[in-house]
């Protein structure tokens, strides 16, 4: 009867600590084309542009697409359609209250870039560099 009772006062301790269960995971990502051809600005990149213009030296993003998954907790692994022949296989876990994500980026089966970011949630994670026509290709996460 102690033991169950030590065990029931361990749970509650836990869950008041946030150690019941894990919060929902939803990722977010954004797939944009930097360039110096003029393009009106995009509003659904206002959550992310001015972050952009401090690392790419470009004049110009470009909306090329945007998709996303959710995990039940802060572990999950999925490949998410980013269009235009990309996909992002994504494997993430939660470290010490971040999260740490594994990305692969590809196109068809040629890896544009393989990393791994560890990041809070809601702070954008700019990926880029690749090479694509005139400009770069960048890759923007965001983990809810």
């Amino acid at each position: 009867m102690i033991r169950s009772l030590r065990g029931l006062a361990l749970a509650l301790v836990l869950t008041a600590l946030g150690g019941g269960t894990a919060r929902a995971l939803e990722i977010q990502a954004t797939l944009i084309h930097a360039s110096n051809r003029r393009v009106a600005q995009d509003a659904r990149l206002d959550f992310v542009e001015y972050r952009l213009r401090r690392i790419f030296p470009f004049e110009a993003y470009a909306f090329m697409g945007q998709t996303g998954v959710t995990f039940p907790g802060h572990e999950g692994e999925a490949t998410l359609n980013l269009g235009h022949g990309m996909t992002a296989h994504i494997r993430t876990r939660g470290r010490g209250g971040r999260i740490a994500a594994h990305v692969r980026w590809m196109r068809g089966s040629q890896m544009l870039l393989g990393t791994e970011v560890v990041t809070d949630r809601r702070t954008p994670s700019v990926l880029g560099g690749v090479p694509h026509d005139d400009g770069t290709l960048i890759l923007v996460l965001v983990f809810r």
